[in-house]
């Protein structure tokens, strides 16, 4: 990665190169075609910007990488490597002040693939082009504080011609999911809160917590990585978890 100031306030970065990796080792002695398999490659590159203003800092960046040869399932049900693409533009504002801090990062990025046999490009199974984060913290005084996150993300593609069921544990139902128009799960989006006590000792210090996640309860299909199933060329879905509380105590021993 090269960095590049141009004054106090600005600075280029960029980065570039080519890569080589084996493919995963179970398609490599699982299935019959897996001793056939060559090394998986990706090339690209990337560059951004760093700005500082007062109590601001934001960061721009823009990538774009090809990869060739990613072991796969194809259409046909044969084991294969495919070709893939990603790209994004990721964006970041922090702000840090004496009583309050925190950030807003958004990004836009695509993961398509394409067999080698193909002119057509399909997203991946966890493409999600829209993310937003937002995250904020707040001094009350006398040692507490309160934090907030808020997440956003766009929903994961669905096949075209399948009916797709999601089992969720919680019930012990399968469900039918019904594509949104762009052919994708339902959006992913939740409230995460977290207040929290700190005592200050001499030699250590001592947090007590509530952390509460998922706060109004929003749950919504998505893939299960288990890293089992998808090497077999199959994806299962499932439910994200309901309102969680987590009560705590952290001790750390100052340096």
């Amino acid at each position: 990665m090269l960095f590049r100031s141009l004054s106090e306030m600005v600075t280029l970065v960029a980065d570039g190169g080519m890569y080589h990796q084996p493919p995963p080792y179970e398609m490599l002695v699982g299935p019959p075609e897996g001793s056939t398999l060559l090394l998986e490659e990706s090339y690209g590159g990337g560059g951004g910007v760093r700005v500082t203003y007062g109590p601001f800092n934001i960061g721009v960046d823009a990538y774009d990488r090809m990869i060739s040869r990613m072991t796969a399932y194809e259409e046909d049900g044969s084991l294969g490597q495919i070709q893939g693409s990603a790209a994004g533009l990721e964006t970041m504002v922090r702000y840090t002040g004496s009583r309050l801090s925190g950030w807003v990062s958004y990004s836009f990025a695509r993961a398509l693939r394409r067999e080698e046999s193909s002119d057509a490009w399909y997203p991946a199974t966890y493409d999600q082009p829209s993310t937003l984060v937002v995250v904020g913290a707040a001094d009350l005084g006398k040692n507490w504080t309160l934090g907030a996150r808020w997440r956003f993300a766009s929903g994961f593609p669905l096949p075209e011609d399948d009916e797709v069921e999601a089992y969720d544990v919680l019930k012990s139902e399968t469900v039918v999911l019904e594509p949104t128009r762009e052919g994708r799960t339902e959006p992913f989006h939740a409230l995460d809160l977290k207040i929290s006590k700190r005592a200050t000792y001499r030699h250590w210090r001592l947090e007590y917590y509530l952390d509460v996640q998922n706060v109004y309860n929003r749950r919504v299909a998505e893939p299960v990585i288990s890293g089992v199933w998808e090497a077999y060329g199959t994806q299962t879905y499932g439910f994200g978890l309901p309102v969680l509380p987590i009560l705590g105590i952290e001790a750390v021993v100052a340096e």
